[in-house]
């Protein structure tokens, strides 16, 4: 099973990764934790600022090894990501809106031609004012965390959530161990073609 949790910096999606995970392994279900970026040279890239093309670029050349290397060798396992393709949609989607025609819609139609797309996938929400608050608590700001940006991108988020109903959205100012407990519920439960998200357990 393979699942993606998405959001803008400061939405608490690391920490529910973290805390999602941990409720599985508890369980004795078999887990894989990774995220995106996944190569190190492509996290130091984008950290020290490209042009949104380049980083485009990176983000797919990136998530095509992070496919191959985990999750499809992972396939009997639950695989969580913290970020996926909804990310780069909503992203760069918004740094490229004035040099790509309906920039996010596009790269969500590219990502989904080119890679797998997740069983689960979760956007948490929060208000931007929320998220800077959680931001500046904690050391450095890399070059998405501004508040426009923010504002733009959180708004890419929940339209493509609108557009795509396989995606939800979760609150993200409720309580983690409120929100974990909801999303892990909704991992294990059945899927609605007759099969079982469970075959992970135990593995």
């Amino acid at each position: 099973m393979f699942v993606s949790i998405d959001g803008i910096d400061g939405c608490g999606k690391s920490t529910l990764v973290t805390n999602v995970i941990t409720m599985l392994r508890d369980r004795g279900f078999s887990v894989v934790h990774t995220r995106e970026p996944y190569c190190q040279d492509v996290r130091d890239r984008i950290a020290r600022g490209v042009d949104p093309f380049v980083a485009l670029s990176l983000f797919l050349m990136d998530r095509d090894h992070h496919v191959a290397d985990v999750v499809v060798p992972n396939r009997q396992a639950i695989v969580v990501t913290d970020r996926y393709g909804l990310s780069t949609a909503a992203y760069q989607g918004y740094l490229l809106r004035d040099r790509l025609p309906d920039a996010v819609a596009e790269i969500r139609r590219l990502n989904n031609a080119l890679f797998p797309t997740p069983d689960r996938s979760y956007i948490v929400d929060v208000p931007v004012d929320v998220a800077l608050a959680r931001i500046h608590r904690r050391p450095g700001t890399d070059v998405y965390e501004h508040r426009e940006i923010l504002m733009h991108v959180r708004d890419n988020f929940l339209d493509l959530a609108r557009h795509d109903p396989t995606v939800r959205v979760l609150d993200g100012t409720q309580p983690p161990a409120a929100l974990s407990r909801i999303v892990c519920a909704d991992i294990l439960t059945e899927p609605a073609d007759g099969g079982t998200d469970k075959q992970a357990k135990n593995k």
